[in-house]
């Protein structure tokens, strides 16, 4: 902490980067010798946090290193009743643009302390965020109703300019009408600067642009003098790192798209790269970390993400080239384009490995999101609709898939034939297959619990235990309860209902759970939630009124069923279900408690008739 006060208030260092270098190894030291005390990992925070300013604030993975050390601190009781403690990882946040949490943390810290004027600097963020949205707003009305005095003639004026403005060769032209979450490799946006935004706290530096597409939006500069770019200046962004912010703070709702700037190669004023002169603090480190960045960055836009918390998975594009990501946790989305998820579907998983059903080849093999291995299954008839549950990983000895394939016409004709095929990944050469064989062979909802098959069978959705005997080649439907767990008489008005069977794994508790959602009659409004639970010692279902400190997920779409979660340490509404409607595209929440519900938008582009589900992926 000494190292790092020097680099902060003395100018007596000769190297200040590897003094705070000392600073960091120190408390990581302090971190290995009692890895739960809160102030050793404040201490690495801080250090991280000096290292990023002291790099011209460019190096942002020591701003993502100083708030996973804070997060960790934040486990420490003591820690979470320090004000200069919330105020600081308040402060790493608002540099991460992470502005909700940022505010909220500074309005926590400025009730413990006023003297740290932490409900000033909060002020001072929502003026700036203010500021965006006042200016965005007039640039939008300018647009529907133009004027003389609008800024917008102007850019009209010089559309054409900027559209042909030159680039070099290895970038392709772009606007930000569209642009891929997160780093867009590659790309080139110009556009003419609007305004400058007042920052009160000075850094960074914040401009309303407009692009050659005149679309408006807000570019955030790092690293520069306010000098270094002017209003009417033209800029060219490349590689542009983009955002789309949709957060609400104290009832007002704020909506921009974003460019995050953090190195001076990434933008070009009139065609010239930034003069020495505007830059804050050069460092010899930055265009190393550059590189490196764009590299993770890069890979991890070509990988899957891993989570401790479902993701709600995204499939578009003519061929579901593109993946949307929605992290319930986080509030935000994550766009990929992962190659081996091209013209797929994800039928079912198991931990990292995912069963994959390329749509236009009929195409079924096991895949690994960690490794990428793969491990081809017998082919599977090229007509039908199929249905499919993964029991465990490949690697367990209990390992079987099923399939559940809707086998409906033959030459033509129309057979509803139903039929089982099922194996052991990597074990068997071919398919065991099975006829249906029951007289009402509707199969409803179905899951795996303890890497067992269980389904829900007939309209009254009577659970079934579907033994798989992969050695004999056989299935043996065993009803596990004769009654159903949902009694419809008092709620025959409401026919519209979802069915759902569910394995609830959260920490050591694992219940097989029913869920009956109803509707009111003939609409598309919710009535509300039935739960069950399933007591496999007196073979019966026991009604729930509440699932506690845990959230349950749920889709209609392809994939349909359902996944648990805990809400400890997360982001997450206890006690309540997020669900997908069919022909929908929004996100629900229903609160068991309150029986109340909550909507909202998890991607702002995406379209109704594309693939959404949920996944759960372990964290690596």
């Amino acid at each position: 902490m000494l190292e790092r006060r020097q680099c902060i208030d003395g100018t007596e260092v000769e190297n200040p980067e590897e003094t705070i270098g000392d600073s960091i190894k120190h408390a990581k030291d302090a971190i290995l010798r009692d890895v739960q005390d809160g102030i050793s990992w404040y201490a690495l925070g801080n250090a991280c946090f000096t290292a990023y300013f002291l790099t011209g604030t460019w190096d942002h993975d020591m701003l993502f290193q100083s708030l996973k050390a804070y997060r960790n601190a934040g486990k420490d009781k003591k820690m979470k009743c320090c004000a200069e403690f919330n105020y600081t990882c308040s402060m790493a946040c608002k540099f991460l643009e992470k502005y909700q949490m940022a505010l909220t943390g500074l309005e926590i810290a400025g009730l413990m302390d006023p003297s740290l004027k932490c409900l000033e600097q909060a002020s001072n963020l929502c003026d700036v965020l203010d500021n965006i949205d006042f200016l965005l707003q007039e640039l939008n009305d300018a647009k529907r109703l133009p004027s003389p005095a609008s800024p917008l003639p102007a850019v009209d004026s010089q559309a054409s300019i900027l559209a042909s403005a030159e680039l070099d060769p290895s970038y392709e032209r772009a606007t930000v009408d569209r642009p891929a979450e997160g780093l867009n490799e590659g790309k080139a946006v110009t556009g003419k600067v609007l305004f400058s935004v007042k920052n009160p706290s000075g850094s960074p530096i914040y401009y309303v642009v407009c692009d050659s597409d005149h679309t408006c939006f807000v570019i955030t500069v790092y690293g520069v003098c306010s000098t270094a770019i002017k209003e009417e200046d033209e800029i060219t962004l490349l590689d542009p790192l983009y955002h789309f912010f949709d957060f609400e703070w104290k009832a007002k709702q704020y909506q921009f798209k974003s460019v995050s700037v953090d190195f001076l190669q990434e933008i070009r004023v009139n065609g010239e790269v930034v003069s020495p002169e505007h830059v804050i603090h050069p460092s010899m480190y930055a265009d190393f970390m550059k590189g490196e960045r764009k590299k993770r960055m890069m890979l991890e836009e070509s990988r899957l993400p891993f989570s401790a918390f479902p993701w709600l998975l995204i499939c578009h594009g003519e061929c579901r080239e593109n993946q949307t990501f929605f992290s319930i946790s986080e509030a935000r989305y994550y766009d990929r384009s992962i190659p081996e998820l091209q013209n797929k579907m994800i039928c079912a998983y198991a931990q990292d490995w995912l069963v994959l059903f390329d749509v236009e080849y009929c195409d079924c093999y096991l895949w690994n999101a960690n490794s990428e291995e793969k491990i081809q299954l017998p082919p599977l008839p090229e007509d039908g609709y199929v249905r499919c549950l993964l029991s465990r990983p490949p690697d367990d000895p209990e390992c079987c898939i099923l399939f559940l394939i809707d086998e409906s016409r033959e030459d033509d004709i129309y057979v509803g034939r139903r039929t089982f095929y099922f194996c052991k990944p990597g074990y068997n050469e071919g398919f065991h297959k099975q006829e249906m064989q029951l007289d009402d062979d509707e199969l409803g909802d179905w899951t795996v619990f303890n890497g067992k098959f269980y389904a829900l069978m007939s309209d009254e959705s009577i659970l079934v235990l579907l033994d798989v005997d992969n050695d004999l080649g056989t299935i043996t439907i065993t009803p596990m309860v004769d009654q159903p767990a949902f009694d419809y008489c008092g709620y025959l008005d409401m026919p519209r209902s979802g069915r759902y069977l569910i394995q609830s794994s959260c920490g050591d508790d694992h219940m097989l759970l029913y869920l009956h959602k109803l509707y009111f009659y003939n609409s598309k409004e919710l009535y509300g939630f039935f739960l069950f639970q399933f007591d496999f010692e007196e073979k019966a279902w026991k009604k729930l009124t509440s699932i506690g400190e845990s959230a349950v997920f749920l889709s209609d779409r392809w994939g349909s069923g359902g996944i648990t979660c805990s809400t400890r340490g997360a982001n997450i509404k206890k006690d309540s279900i997020y669900f997908i409607e069919r022909d929908d595209r929004f996100l629900y929440v229903y609160d068991l408690e309150r029986k109340s519900m909550s909507i909202s938008l998890p991607c702002p582009y995406v379209d109704v008739e594309e693939s959404f589900q949920w996944l759960s992926l372990p964290s690596r």
